[in-house]
């Protein structure tokens, strides 16, 4: 986001340290996971599962906040109620979804993952409307 943007709203760039704590949470998650992991290989499985919501929340969040970077780039930028409201509608869109028709697939990995990122939305959702952004 370049200075002007954020000197014209600060809302900006409160929405967008939110969205950075995606990817802080997996980078967390992935150095301790590799600590536990040198130490001692055999709770792998149970600590894994920690790297994965992780990692998931990262997604989640980053591609919220790759859309929220392009939008300030764009050489008309949306203004930040649209922005703002377009992230709530599509986290809606994608909990409702999910909870209404869950992703299943022959994969329990795949399964896994899906459930997290379902559960990184509703998280993500649940701040942006308890929270004044």
């Amino acid at each position: 986001m370049t200075e002007a943007t954020v000197a014209a709203d600060p809302r900006f760039e409160k929405l967008a340290n939110l969205l950075k704590t995606g990817q802080e949470t997996f980078d967390r998650a992935n150095v301790k996971f590799q600590e536990r992991m040198a130490k001692n290989p055999a709770y792998a499985f149970e600590w894994a599962g920690e790297v994965i919501a992780a990692s998931a929340k990262a997604r989640v969040y980053g591609g919220y906040l790759d859309d929220l970077v392009g939008n300030q780039e764009a050489e008309s930028p949306i203004s930040y109620e649209d922005v703002f409201e377009f992230i709530k509608a599509s986290l809606t869109n994608r909990v409702i979804s999910g909870a209404k028709s869950p992703k299943c697939s022959s994969s329990a990995m795949a399964n896994l993952v899906a459930q997290e990122e379902l559960s990184a939305c509703a998280g993500l959702l649940n701040t942006l409307t308890a929270r004044w952004f």
